[in-house]
């Protein structure tokens, strides 16, 4: 479970053994584990936690160090940016099968925009510390996770750079 006040509005979905096949095909069915096995995704699920959020959820914010990634299994996650007029403008939609939050734990700075529920959304969250154990516990798992992390921040940052020159 996530102790967070910012969390509050998370309602954990299930846990334990019995939980376990609905979390291995939240994941599989996301685009970050599509080349993982099923023994792979089996392994994973023993060190994430599933969360329904309603609309409106405050899942990440601009400014704020939080150290955890969060999968979107279903719904949608508006990526929210404050201008320097304190307006927060919308910079994307991260439609389900996407992960959000890696930045700042690869690289423990704060985030650099706020993450909010567009929709309904069940999300499944990996901590820092957990992915940690993945990749000392099972180190061909952590770093076929890493790659695949290191993939969606270049895909995004290529889909970026390809907005950002409309604007040059």
């Amino acid at each position: 479970m996530v102790n967070s006040d910012k969390f509050n509005q998370l309602e954990e979905i299930g846990i334990g053994s019995g939980f376990e096949a609905t979390l291995c095909n939240m994941l599989e069915d996301t685009v970050l584990f599509h080349e993982f096995s099923h023994a792979e995704i089996t392994t994973l699920a023993r060190y994430v936690h599933a969360y329904r959020a309603p609309r409106g959820t405050l899942l990440m914010k601009e400014g704020e160090r939080d150290t955890y990634i969060c999968i979107i299994t279903q719904g949608r996650v508006d990526i929210l940016k404050e201008s320097q007029g304190f307006e927060k403008k919308k910079l994307a939609t991260i439609r389900e099968g996407s992960a959000i939050g890696e930045m700042s734990v690869v690289d423990n700075f704060p985030h650099s925009a706020s993450a909010m529920t567009a929709t309904d959304a069940e999300i499944v969250l990996l901590t820092k510390a957990n992915l940690q154990r993945i990749c000392d516990e099972y180190p061909s798992l952590g770093n076929k996770l890493l790659w695949r992390l290191a993939w969606q921040l270049s895909s995004r940052l290529r889909q970026t750079s390809g907005v950002l020159i409309d604007y040059l």
